[in-house]
């Protein structure tokens, strides 16, 4: 009988099992979580999956924001994927990628869009789930320094990287952990 496994599922589920954002939201005084996840890849997909099924407290489910280049396109794929989920779900896409799209300073639309964010929910924890190796790692440094220059979104960021041909999502800023997570 053949065995078959989904990577990027059991890459989600191991990261999210090991840090709990429900716990995390509780610790900062937020009613729910809210996780943003830059890019709209299968592992942005998986996160998201994860987050919602992982992450509900009393009555508020959580709330899943996708940072996207072309946030319309991308909801119309996903929509494609996972048909109604947007109409019953708190998901929804914006646009800008932090280290393609300037995100550093107050007044960048970026900025302004995760201040706005913040500001209505919180943010719980980034993912930077970016197909890409060095628009990812340009992402979650992008994200970091802003979180450190403008003392602002105090999450924690976990960002995917590749090791000698595995994923692995790791923890950057102020509290680096290195997950990893191999296909044996």
């Amino acid at each position: 009988r053949p065995f078959l496994f989904d990577r990027h599922r059991l890459t989600a589920r191991a990261a999210l099992a090991r840090y709990p954002l429900f716990i995390e939201a509780d610790r900062r005084g937020q009613s729910r979580v809210h996780a943003v996840i830059v890019g709209d890849g299968d592992l942005a997909d998986r996160l998201a999956d994860q987050v919602m099924l992982t992450s509900i407290a009393g009555t508020l489910t959580p709330r899943v924001t996708f940072l996207v280049a072309n946030p319309q396109q991308s909801a119309k794929q996903f929509e494609i994927r996972r048909p109604r989920l947007l109409e019953t779900l708190d998901i929804s896409f914006e646009a800008g990628v932090p280290g393609h799209d300037p995100i550093e300073a107050p007044g960048s639309p970026l900025f302004d869009t995760l201040r706005r964010l913040d500001a209505s929910a919180g943010i719980t924890a980034f993912f930077v789930a970016l197909e890409d190796r060095r628009a990812t790692v340009h992402a979650a440094l992008a994200l970091d320094r802003c979180i450190e220059h403008n003392e602002a979104f105090p999450a924690p960021i976990f960002y995917r990287a590749f090791i000698a041909g595995h994923d692995m999502l790791a923890e950057a800023g102020p509290r680096l952990h290195r997950l990893e997570f191999t296909d044996s």
